[in-house]
């Protein structure tokens, strides 16, 4: 036995080439597929799927399902020869603007049905955890480090706490990690002095294929750390032109990946910095130098194998082996891993100061999403300290066993009642070890074999185990049974099997009352024309603007948009021509609209109802408002505003239209009363609600047959429970709903007045019960109850459909259509005002007004014209042309390389990872 186990042991030395990889690649690939069955054993083993329930179905899923089905539109259009067919716009998902930018892995949902998209998602997650490791066994290489560090490291890599936690819930959170051990190897090819097309293609995967330019922005600081560390820590014998040169190679390199990649950087670009994610004025209100104890309490806690939850985003849990490499690496005395110890006391200090978390979030919330880097960083060292096991002194391994006895006495002082199983997880593989390797300390061969094997079997079991802590029941309970199935539980999914709507070939919106939050961004994939969505990044700012300066309810975060709130102005004047309604007893059905098919759906009944009065995609005004009066208005009379007037910035120039600078109120305010506090208590003016479901009494004389509203003005949560507060109100016959956000939450949607449409009521409404579903608290300047009379309403839609856009043309980004009137009229257009539209009027190009502030719309003469409004992608074309200059510097480059005798091959290079430039 003794003697097979010296041979199976000599294979991993003396093997070379590609036999060595071939025999690596089948440990690697073996130990995964044993791994990835234990550590997801919790979540497949409960009957759910990896869709996650707050991202996954309105963001992740849609967006395969999107891919997979413009896909396959493509390849039908290219196959009966009628050419590209690929949305540059897309009306189906009306205000979200295209992100170029694809996860890799990803692109493979082009080749799957995307009615089989359920089978797809976890060879996706999974997939991603082995390419991970893949990635970081080829650097391993690369480096020339032995193969068991190497196989070591691709373990942990692949199943760190930041991929545990991260990768199922966020699967292309995973392509970070698969290409930071790329950009490294890239990167290190130029510092050696060599040619390095390598780097060039890393740059530009990480700006074209993994769905973000956060995710690069956080990698150039990585590829920045590393390239000036490595520089510094070159043997003395470097000279500074030397290093100089080095310097300037990676930048030649970078500089020509970054150029390739500009067609899809530069719109990505445009689009992350405006969209409303990015809010730099957040620094105001947030505490950007100093984290809680409790942050650095869980960071303590967590770093070597995970026991507890984690704060701020920043999920460690590097590693059983992480605390001592990280006692061998600074008892380490080799110039060579010097720039490994600056690097970790660089991003030590970065992950201990929110300034640096808020920047590399794209300055939209304090989240250390870049954690990743020092997961990377810190596995790095593991493999390069794991190599060297055989230097260790007597003198070193005591200091390690301090180190490593210091950490383990540090957590339990900082939480004494911690579950003890961890660190004696961590004590137990550190003696088991120490003991091997001082019992074979004689032979060499079997005492490092031996000692690499445990930790081998040590780090694979640490990552179900970390798994076992981070998949806790309540994470669980995130997920989904199924992508597909849990789409169509929704609204939308219902609206495409009615008959109604698909005999309807007309253009029309649709919304709905049963909050779409499953579905919200699918109705692209049942074809139909929504104004709800979850976009990663990238939406009309108009239309979020729009959204808050309506006071619509909010039913999640800021970025989350699920529809209008059963509003019968704001639904018209949005081209919305049927309303769904999950019916209940007390279910809000908008004015002017009628109930025409019901869906079945089990236990629940969706109704379609259709709109009395539709306005199309483009209708008209006779009538302007300036913005500089209608910002003076409030709410509702805004609504009434854009009922009557077209609201622009700027007088027209080329039309005469009658101008308005007031509107005569709709509605009128009734007197209101908090006539009961249930569970809730109120001090000095907050309120404090004890317990969940507590309830707040209103009563009021509501007038009859009239629209009603309830308002809260100005009610700020500075706690709940669980961040998310849904308010309920319940009126004598309708109840609607909405959401607000702890105002220290990082989602928090600034908006803090909201208005619920109780609906249309012959019998005037005199009573609502306000129930408040979290422990929490909040202060409020008033809670109003708003009649709106809507005697005037049918007689205003009638007026914006005397002109309106007919012969109307969708193209892959454009409009087109005809339109005819007796008078100069304003043309609205219900497409979302963005950057990137361009309109024109009988062929010649016009100013393109935005419109209502969510909108956009031109000026319309007397007479018979034909529109046409055209999109294209802000940034694409400078883009497009970097693109090309960034390919010509390339082929320049690769053929100047191999034509010129490179003297930098006889300088002697920095360290013995450039041993072989010496």
């Amino acid at each position: 036995m003794g003697r097979i186990w010296k041979g199976y042991l000599r294979l991993w030395r003396e093997l070379t080439g590609i036999k060595m990889f071939l025999f690596y690649a089948l440990h690697f690939t073996a130990i995964f597929a044993v791994l990835q069955y234990f550590v997801f054993l919790r979540i497949t083993g409960s009957g759910m799927s990896f869709v996650w329930s707050t991202d996954g179905t309105d963001q992740h899923f849609a967006r395969l399902l999107y891919i997979s089905d413009n896909a396959h539109a493509l390849f039908s259009s290219l196959f009966s020869g009628e050419g590209i067919k690929w949305p540059l716009y897309d009306f189906r998902t009306g205000f979200t603007v295209h992100d170029l930018q694809v996860g890799l892995p990803h692109l493979l949902a082009a080749l799957w049905p995307s009615d089989k998209m359920d089978s797809f998602y976890p060879i996706l997650v999974i997939g991603n955890y082995y390419l991970a490791g893949l990635t970081f066994s080829a650097m391993g290489f690369f480096f020339k480090q032995k193969p068991f560090p190497v196989l070591i490291g691709a373990v942990a890599y692949s199943f760190c706490g930041y991929a545990v936690y991260a990768g199922v819930r966020h699967p292309h959170f995973m392509v970070p990690i698969i290409l930071l051990p790329v950009l490294i190897m890239g990167t290190e090819r130029a510092l050696r002095g060599e040619r390095s097309i390598l780097l060039s293609v890393a740059v530009i995967l990480s700006l074209t294929a993994q769905w973000g330019l956060y995710f690069s922005c956080m990698q150039v600081v990585f590829v920045v750390l590393y390239t000036i560390t490595r520089l510094i820590c070159m043997p003395k014998d470097v000279k500074f032109k030397v290093r100089g040169l080095r310097l300037l190679n990676v930048m030649l390199w970078g500089i020509l990946g970054v150029l390739i990649a500009c067609a899809v950087a530069i719109p990505s670009l445009i689009s992350m910095t405006g969209d409303g994610r990015a809010d730099p004025e957040l620094a105001k209100t947030l505490e950007l130098w100093k984290y809680s104890s409790y942050y650095f309490k869980t960071y303590l806690l967590n770093f070597s194998v995970n026991h507890s939850a984690h704060s701020g985003w920043l999920i460690v849990s590097l590693s059983v082996l992480a605390v001592p490499a990280l006692a061998m690496l600074f008892t380490d005395r080799d110039r060579e891993v010097r720039h490994l110890q600056i690097i970790w006391v660089v991003l030590t200090v970065m992950h201990s100061i929110p300034l640096f978390a808020f920047i590399l979030s794209g300055f939209s919330n304090i989240a250390n999403r870049f954690c990743f880097g020092y997961a990377f960083f810190n596995v790095m060292i593991l493999m390069f300290e794991l190599s060297k096991i055989r230097e260790i002194t007597k003198k070193r391994f005591i200091i390690m066993s301090v180190i490593v006895a210091a950490y383990i006495a540090a957590c339990f002082i900082v939480q004494p009642s911690v579950e003890i199983l961890p660190y004696a997880f961590i004590v137990g593989t550190y003696i088991v070890a120490a003991v091997l390797f001082i019992v074979f300390h004689k032979k060499d061969l079997l005492r490092t074999g031996s000692v690499m094997m445990v930790l081998l079997i040590m780090t694979a079991v640490a990552a179900p185990f970390t798994a076992k802590y981070i998949y806790t029941d309540y994470y669980l309970t995130q997920f989904y049974k199924g992508g597909k199935e849990t789409i169509e539980e929704d609204y939308l999914y219902s609206a495409s099997q009615s008959t109604t709507i698909k005999n309807d070939s007309d253009f029309f919106r649709i919304d709905g009352n049963a909050v779409p939050y499953k579905g919200s961004a699918s109705g692209f994939h049942y074809g139909l024309n929504t104004l709800t969505g979850y976009p990663y990044f990238g939406w009309s700012n108009g239309y979020d603007e729009w959204v808050q300066e309506m006071e619509m309810a909010r039913y999640h975060n800021k970025h989350r948009f699920l529809g209008i709130n059963a509003r019968p102005q704001l639904l018209t004047l949005s081209s919305i021509k049927y309303f769904m309604d999950r019916r209940t007893d007390y279910s809000v059905v908008p004015y002017g609209f009628d109930d025409v098919e019901e869906i079945p759906r089990g236990p629940v009944t969706d109704v379609v109802t259709e709109n009395e009065n539709p306005l199309p995609i483009g209708y008209t005004y006779d009538s302007y408002m300036l913005r500089s009066d209608y910002e003076k208005l409030w709410a509702l009379d805004k609504q009434e505003a854009i009922m009557e007037n077209v609201v622009i910035d700027e007088a027209p120039s080329s039309v005469k239209l009658a101008s308005s600078s007031s509107i005569t109120p709709a509605a009128t305010r009734v007197p209101c009363s908090i006539s009961g506090l249930v569970g809730i208590t109120c001090e000095n003016g907050k309120y404090t609600i004890n317990n969940p479901n507590a309830m707040m009494i209103l009563e009021f004389e509501g007038l009859p047959e009239t629209n009603t509203y309830l308002r809260f003005n100005n009610m700020v949560f500075d706690y709940v429970k669980s961040n998310y507060m849904l308010v309920s109100v319940s009126s004598n016959y309708t109840t609607a709903v909405c959401t607000f956000t702890d105002c220290g939450y990082i989602y928090y949607t600034g908006q803090d007045s909201m208005l619920l449409d109780l609906g249309y009521n012959e019998p005037a409404l005199t009573r609502a019960a306000i129930t408040f579903d979290h422990v929490g608290s909040f202060t409020m300047d008033d809670i109003e109850i708003w009649c709106e009379s809507m005697e005037a309403y049918p007689e205003q839609v009638s007026s914006l459909k005397g002109a309106v856009l007919e012969n109307l043309e969708f193209g892959n980004r454009s409009l087109k259509g005809t339109i005819s009137t007796d008078e100069d009229k304003f043309l609205l257009v219900t497409i979302p005002y963005m950057n990137g539209w361009t309109a024109y009027l009988d062929g010649e190009e016009v100013r393109l007004y935005q419109a209502n502030t969510a909108f956009m719309g031109i000026e319309i003469p007397a007479g018979d014209h034909s529109v046409e409004f055209r999109y294209w992608l802000p940034g694409l074309t400078p883009g497009l042309i970097l693109s090309f200059t960034g390919i010509l510097g390339m082929t320049a480059a690769i053929i100047i390389w191999n034509r010129k005798n490179r003297k930098c091959n006889t300088v002697k290079s920095g360290g013995s990872i450039d041993n072989e430039q010496k």
